[in-house]
């Protein structure tokens, strides 16, 4: 039978490898990467929070609950692509919501060139980027005064990204976690 194996996307180890280049091959190096980056992702879903609502408050209690999550504790202190991909993720959120708001080039460019990198580190993360950002080009018409989002007129649009959003995450949890095919070769 010919088939590919299932590789693991490369942004992982290749920061993996460029933190071993300056500090030489350690496990505990990349833990502590591993760390950093989920502590960062708190201070990233802060931000986001706070673009996406203009509410203070709101963003410190989404903080506050994805730093108490018990699967958030539990892969924050793996070296597996879970939390590296989170933060990618979120920092091309971040830059695009920042580019929203400012209009500014510079932001929109970064906001790529983190989802391309993101895409590197897990890629399902296309998913979780291209889904939100082409939801808000569809859905939001303008801003109000107060820079909050305005949904458009069809409710049926939001319905239809909403749906796909949790069927293409239910069917990559099914597809890849609870029963990987048997060409798919982890090991």
């Amino acid at each position: 039978a010919c088939y590919m194996p299932f590789q693991k996307a490369p942004g992982w180890p290749f920061l993996l490898s460029m933190l071993f280049l300056m500090s030489g091959i350690s496990e505990t190096a990349a833990f502590y990467l591993a760390i950093g980056l989920g502590s960062f992702c708190i201070i990233l879903i802060f931000f986001v929070i706070y673009l996406l609502f203009s509410n203070a408050r709101m963003a410190l209690w989404g903080a506050l609950l994805l730093s108490l999550s018990p699967l958030y504790i539990k892969w924050s202190n793996t070296t597996e692509t879970n939390i590296p991909s989170l933060f990618f993720t979120l920092l091309t959120l971040l830059f695009f919501l920042a580019y929203l708001k400012e209009k500014k080039r510079i932001f929109f460019t970064t906001a790529f060139f983190f989802g391309l990198f993101s895409v590197m580190v897990r890629y399902e993360n296309l998913l979780f980027i291209l889904i939100p950002i082409f939801s808000y080009l569809f859905l939001c018409k303008g801003r109000m005064k107060d820079q909050r989002m305005v949904l458009s007129s069809s409710p049926w649009i939001f319905a239809f990204f909403a749906i796909l959003f949790v069927v293409s995450c239910q069917i990559a949890l099914i597809y890849f976690v609870i029963s990987p095919p048997s060409y798919v070769d982890f090991y």
